[in-house]
C-alpha cells in the first residue's frame, strides 16, 4: 500500500470505476493527467491502460478529448487508506476530494447508517441509509467539489458521455459500503453466507423484507407491471403453452424496455417482479433472469393465472391482460329445454309439467353446440382447441359438466321462475339461465305484452280502446295457458270493462263454470251496474247481504262479492267450481298472512286475474302476495324472493337501478302496468274522464235514511203551500247529509281526536274517499275535493288530517287573503288535496294543478257542477281530469244521478233551479224518488 500512498502523493488523478469485471465493489483509478507512464505497479493494483474522456475545462479545447493514460486500478480495501493517508502540495484535486467523500462514507459506517440491499441483477449488497438533511446537503457538496479529473469516462464499449459528479459520487458509496461491510472477519464467523458474500443465496423471506425496505428508501416509484398473455403454442415439452410478456410502465406513463433501463430502474423492475412472484408463485423465476420481458406458462398455470392467479397478481398491483382472440374462458351457465319426452306446447301450458335442465357454456356470448360440448368432454388437459384455432381454457368443474349436462328435470313453476328471472341457484351460486326450443318460443311470448290479437267478444257493448284491446289479450293469452295475471293499470284507464271482456271472451270458448268477482264492499254495486252497462246479457248474482245464496247461479254467470263475505263464507264458495276468478282492488291481500289472503287461496279457479292500480304501496313483499296468489309458488317463497329481489331493490344504495330492473325483469311478464301518461295510452284519452262510484251504504245509513224518508214523507203528505214545500227541502237535505255521513244528520259535534277507522265503516262515501285518495297519494297527484255543506267539509278536512294527508278547506267564511294563499299553496303543490264548498269555490279559481275533481255530493244543477269541475278542466290543464261522482247506491242521490245522465231534457226541467225545483213534484213522484232501494 505504501507505493500505492506514494502514487497519490506524486500528484496522480483518482477516478472511481465501478463494476470491475475481477472485483464486485470496484476499484480507484490512478492515473497520471500528462499521460506519462506509471512506475511498476505494486501487488495491491492492478496496471491498466485504458482511453479517458475528459470535459472541455480539462481539455482547454471545444469538445471533449480523448486522451489514453496508464493507470493503476487500485481495489478500495487499499485505495482508500492511500487516499485518506496525510497528503501535500503535490497531491491532485480529484485525490483530494476522493478523500473527503470517502472520509463522509466511513462515517457514516461507523454510525451504523447502512442497511441490507440487493443490486439490479438480484444479489446481495449493502448500502447507505438515506442521510439527515444535514449529511444529504455536507454529500451535494461533496460531489460538486470533485474536479473534471475525478468523474472523467473510462471509454471502453460505453457511449461517449461524462457521468455527474453526483452519479459517480453515489456509485461509489455503494461500492464502499458493499466492501467494508463484507469484511474478511465476516466471512472467516459467518462463512459464505448472505451478505458476507455476493454470490450465496437470499432467503425469500429476507429478500422481501430488503424489498419492502429499499420501497421506503426508494425516492422514485417501481414500475408497473403489465402482463399481456399471448396466443398459446405447442411448448418443447409437448404440452401446450402460453407465452405472457413482461411490459413495465415508468412513473410518467411512458413504457419502457428492461435492457434501457439503468441499473437503478433494473434494481426497481426486478423488485418489482419478486414482488409480483410473492402473490403468484409461477412469477419466481422471471426475476432472476437476466432479461425478464418473457415467460412461458403451462397450461395449468395459464388456468390459475386466468382465475385465482389473475386476481392475487391484480390485487397487489399488477396488470392482467388477455387481449382479445388469444385465450378464451368459457362463461357457465344453465338450459331448460323441452318437456321430458315431448315438446312444449305452443299453446296450452300446465304449471304441473316437467322440462329438461341442463348445462350450458357460452364462448363470446354463443352457446357450444352439443359437438363441441363432446370436445370439452374428452378433453384431458385444461387448454382445448376449438372451432378450428380458438383456444379455450377449462377448469375440472367445467369439464366435469360437459361430461355429465344433464341437471335434475324442473317443474314447469319452478322453470318459469328461473326463466323470467334469467338466473337460476345451484349449491348457492346464482347462474345465468336461459330457455330452448319449445319453451322459449313461450317464454319470449310471455315477454311481448303486445302478441296476438283477441277480437272484442259479442257479448260486450262497449268499444275497447285500442290499449284495453291490447290488455285483453294480453289476459286471455297468460289464462290460456292456465297462468295468473296482475292488471295494474293507473285508475280511469278501464280495468273492470277489461276484466268483464275477459269474461266474455272465456265463456265464448269454453262456457262452463261462472266467474268470481272479489272486491271491497264499497265496489259491489259499481262491478253490478258495470257488468249490466257493457254485457247487458250476462247474469250477476250478488253474493251478498243475510240471504245469499249460490244455489241458483246460471253457469255463464258473473258472482259479485266483498272480501269480508269470502271470509265468513270461503266454504260455500271454494265448494263451487269457478273458471275465472277476480280479485279487485287486489292491495286488500296485500297482507298474505291476513284472513282475506288465506281465504282467497282456498278458492279454486280456472284461472286467476288480479285488478289494482296500486300493486304496491309500501314494500315489494306486497307485490309478492298478489302474484303468489295468482300464480302459487312461481316467485318462490317470500323470505327467498326478499333475499334474491326486494331488498336491493327497495335500498337506496341502488342508483342504476340495476336491483329494480332485475325484479321487472322477473315479475314482468304477468303484470300489465299501463299509466295514463304513457306516451300510447295518452293519445287515446279524453281530457276528461268521469267516473261515477256507486257505494252501498252501511247499515246505520240505511236505518237512518228509511226512518227518515217514512216518518217526513207522513208529514209532507198532510201539508201544502209554504209548509210542504219547506219539508221537503228538508228532507231532502237530511237525506243528502245521511247519505254524506250520519254524523252531519245527527248533528254531532266534532271530536277533538278524529277516528277515521271508524268513521268509514259509518259511511260508504267516506271509504270510497278513501280508495281514491290512496290512489292519487301513490301517484303523487293532486285532487279537489267538493262539497255542498260547510260542516261536511271540515269533517272532510279532519278526516284526510287523520290520514296523514295535508289539506285545507276553502269555504264562504275563509278571509280573501287566506284564500289566495290556499290556492297558491295547492298550485305550488304543498298541499296534495284542497277541499272547496261549491258556493264559495265553484266559480273564479285556477286549480289546474288537480288531476282529480271530486263530488263528494252531487250538484243537482248541472252547470253548477260543470263550473265547479271547470277549475280544474280549463286552459292551463295539460292532463287528463279524471272527474269522480261519489253516489249512494238506491237513494235520492241515485235517482238524481239517473236524471242527470239518462233524461237530460227532464233534469233540465226540474233541476235547473236545485233542490227548490223537487218541492213542485207530486207525493207519488217525491215518494219513489226518495225510497231506499236498488
Amino acid at each position: 500500500m505504501t507505493s500505492v500512498v506514494a502514487a497519490v502523493r506524486a500528484g496522480c488523478a483518482a477516478v472511481f470505476m465501478p463494476r470491475h469485471p475481477a472485483e464486485d465493489g470496484g476499484h480507484m483509478v490512478l492515473y497520471r493527467p500528462d499521460g506519462a507512464p506509471m512506475p511498476p505497479a505494486p501487488a495491491e493494483a492492478d496496471p491498466i491502460v485504458t482511453d479517458l474522456v475528459l470535459e472541455p475545462s480539462v481539455a482547454a479545447v471545444t469538445g471533449v478529448r480523448r486522451v489514453s493514460v496508464g493507470a493503476w486500478a487500485v481495489p478500495l480495501p487499499y485505495a482508500v487508506p492511500a487516499l485518506l493517508a496525510p497528503h501535500d502540495c503535490h497531491t491532485h484535486p480529484a485525490a483530494r476530494a476522493w478523500a473527503d467523500i470517502a472520509r463522509w462514507g466511513l462515517e457514516m459506517i461507523a454510525a451504523r447508517r447502512v442497511r441490507l440491499a440487493t443490486t439490479d441483477t438480484g444479489s446481495t449488497t449493502w448500502r447507505f441509509t438515506p442521510p439527515s438533511d444535514a449529511q444529504a446537503t455536507q454529500l451535494r457538496s461533496l460531489a460538486a467539489a470533485l474536479p473534471p479529473h475525478g468523474h472523467c469516462r473510462f471509454l471502453g464499449d460505453m457511449p461517449l458521455r461524462i457521468d455527474s459528479p453526483t452519479t459517480v459520487t453515489h456509485a461509489f458509496l455503494d461500492a464502499l459500503a458493499a466492501t467494508h461491510m463484507r469484511t474478511p472477519g465476516a466471512r472467516h464467523v459467518l462463512g459464505e453466507s448472505a451478505f458476507t458474500t455476493a454470490t450465496a443465496d437470499v432467503n425469500p423471506r429476507v429478500q422481501a423484507w430488503i424489498d419492502d425496505l429499499e420501497v421506503g428508501h426508494d425516492p422514485l416509484p417501481e414500475p408497473h407491471l403489465t402482463l399481456r398473455v399471448g396466443r398459446p403454442r405447442t411448448g418443447s415439452e409437448g404440452f401446450d403453452v402460453v407465452p405472457v410478456a413482461v411490459h413495465l410502465t415508468g412513473p410518467d406513463d411512458m413504457a419502457v424496455t428492461f435492457d434501457r433501463l439503468d441499473s437503478d430502474g433494473r434494481r426497481r423492475a426486478r423488485r418489482a417482479l419478486r414482488r409480483a412472484a410473492r402473490a403468484w408463485a409461477p412469477l419466481g423465476p422471471l426475476a432472476a433472469r437476466p432479461n425478464p420481458c418473457e415467460t412461458v406458462l403451462r397450461d395449468t398455470e395459464a388456468l390459475e393465472l386466468r382465475y385465482a392467479g389473475g386476481a392475487a397478481l391484480t390485487a397487489a398491483g399488477v396488470s392482467v391482460v388477455w387481449p382479445p382472440g388469444t385465450v378464451h374462458t368459457l362463461d357457465p351457465g344453465t338450459v331448460i329445454g323441452t318437456r321430458s319426452g315431448s315438446p312444449a306446447p305452443a299453446v296450452r301450458f300446465a304449471l304441473s309439467d316437467v322440462l329438461d335442465f341442463r348445462w350450458r357454456y357460452t364462448l363470446e356470448g354463443v352457446a357450444l353446440t352439443p359437438e363441441d360440448m363432446d370436445v370439452l368432454a374428452t378433453a384431458t388437459r385444461p387448454l382445448v382447441r376449438l372451432r378450428d384455432d380458438t383456444w379455450v381454457l377449462m377448469d375440472e368443474m367445467t369439464a366435469e359438466r360437459a361430461r355429465r349436462p344433464a341437471l335434475a328435470p324442473m317443474s314447469a313453476t319452478e322453470a318459469l321462475a328461473a326463466a323470467l328471472s334469467g338466473t337460476v341457484t345451484i349449491d348457492g351460486r346464482t347462474m345465468p339461465c336461459a330457455t330452448a326450443d319449445g319453451f322459449r318460443t313461450l317464454v319470449d311470448g310471455l315477454r311481448e305484452p303486445s302478441a296476438g290479437a283477441v277480437p272484442s267478444p259479442a257479448g260486450l257493448r262497449a268499444c275497447l280502446r285500442e290499449y284495453q284491446q291490447r290488455g285483453l289479450a294480453w289476459l286471455a293469452r297468460l289464462t290460456d295457458l292456465g297462468m295468473g295475471a296482475l292488471l295494474a293499470d293507473d285508475m280511469g284507464l278501464g280495468k273492470t270493462v277489461t276484466a268483464i271482456a275477459l269474461h266474455l271472451y272465456r265463456q265464448e270458448r269454453d262456457p262452463g263454470a261462472p266467474t268470481l268477482v272479489v272486491c271491497p264492499t264499497s265496489l259491489l254495486t259499481n262491478w253490478t251496474r258495470e257488468i249490466n252497462r257493457f254485457a247487458p246479457g250476462t247474469a250477476v248474482h250478488r253474493y251478498h247481504g243475510p240471504d245469499r245464496s249460490l244455489e241458483d247461479v246460471p253457469p255463464a254467470a258473473i258472482v259479485v262479492t266483498t272480501y269480508g263475505v269470502l271470509a265468513r263464507d270461503h266454504a260455500a264458495l271454494a265448494a263451487r267450481a269457478w273458471d275465472l276468478i277476480v280479485a279487485d282492488e287486489a292491495q286488500t291481500v296485500k297482507n298474505p298472512t291476513s284472513i282475506a289472503a288465506r281465504r282467497l287461496r282456498e278458492i279454486h279457479a280456472g284461472a286467476a286475474v288480479a285488478v289494482t292500480g296500486t300493486p304496491v304501496e309500501n314494500n315489494l313483499s306486497e307485490l309478492w302476495a298478489i302474484l303468489d296468489w295468482v300464480n302459487p309458488g312461481l316467485f318462490g317463497e317470500l323470505p327467498e324472493f326478499r333475499a334474491r329481489y326486494a331488498r336491493a331493490a327497495e335500498r337506496d344504495t341502488d342508483p342504476d337501478g340495476e336491483a329494480v330492473a332485475r325484479v321487472n325483469h322477473l315479475v314482468g311478464p304477468v303484470i300489465l302496468r299501463r299509466r295514463k301518461s304513457d306516451p300510447d295510452i295518452a293519445p287515446e284519452l279524453p281530457d276528461k274522464v268521469v267516473v261515477r262510484r256507486v257505494v252501498q251504504p252501511a247499515r246505520e245509513q240505511v236505518v237512518l235514511y228509511e226512518a227518515l224518508a217514512r216518518e217526513t214523507m207522513d208529514r209532507i203528505r198532510e201539508n201544502t203551500g209554504l209548509s210542504r214545500h219547506g219539508l221537503v227541502l228538508k228532507l231532502i237535505t237530511g237525506l243528502r247529509q245521511i247519505c254524506n255521513h250520519p254524523a252531519r244528520f245527527l248533528k254531532e259535534p266534532m271530536p277533538d281526536t278524529w277516528d277515521a277507522d271508524a268513521a268509514t265503516q259509518r259511511s260508504a262515501k267516506l271509504a270510497a274517499l278513501d280508495d281514491i285518495l290512496a290512489v292519487v297519494r301513490e301517484r303523487r297527484e293532486a285532487a279537489i275535493v267538493f262539497t255542498s255543506y260547510v260542516a261536511t267539509g271540515h269533517m272532510l278536512r279532519a278526516h284526510l288530517h287523520a290520514r296523514g294527508l295535508q289539506t285545507r278547506f276553502l269555504h264562504g267564511h275563509t278571509p280573501q287573503t287566506q284564500r289566495q294563499d290556499m290556492v297558491d299553496a295547492f298550485q305550488r303543490g304543498d298541499v296534495p288535496v284542497l277541499v272547496l264548498s261549491v258556493k264559495a269555490a265553484g266559480v273564479g279559481l285556477n286549480l289546474t294543478r288537480a288531476e282529480h275533481v271530486v263530488h263528494y255530493d252531487r250538484q243537482w244543477n248541472p252547470a253548477v257542477e260543470a263550473q265547479a269541475t271547470d277549475r280544474a278542466h280549463r286552459i292551463g290543464q295539460h292532463r287528463v281530469v279524471h272527474v269522480h261522482h261519489l253516489i249512494t247506491e238506491g237513494t235520492v242521490e241515485d235517482r238524481i244521478d239517473t236524471l242527470l245522465t239518462r233524461k237530460a231534457d227532464l233534469a233540465e226541467a226540474i233541476l235547473s233551479t236545485g233542490e227548490t225545483g223537487l218541492a213542485e213534484i207530486s207525493d207519488a213522484d217525491l215518494t219513489e224518488l226518495v225510497t231506499l232501494g236498488r
